[in-house]
């Protein structure tokens, strides 16, 4: 009885309808979610001054090493 009542469902419009606006709504949370998220992570990383001032007076030579042995 059961198969029968899912074969139903399964050509019931609006039990397809509920399930296509479901698959938008998780298309939308996994996929432009982490993408916005993404995009104000390298934001900071990419535009952040004090980066950019700091690797300006550094040089880009290591320190020497103390070696005490």
């Amino acid at each position: 009885m059961k198969k029968y009542e899912k074969i139903r469902q399964n050509r019931d419009a609006k039990y397809i309808e509920k399930n296509r606006i479901s698959s938008l709504i998780h298309l939308v949370l996994f996929v432009v979610v982490p993408a916005i998220f993404w995009s104000m992570g390298t934001d900071e990383t990419l535009n952040n001054e004090n980066m950019k001032e700091e690797s300006k007076k550094t040089p880009a030579v290591a320190a020497p090493v103390k070696e005490d042995f």
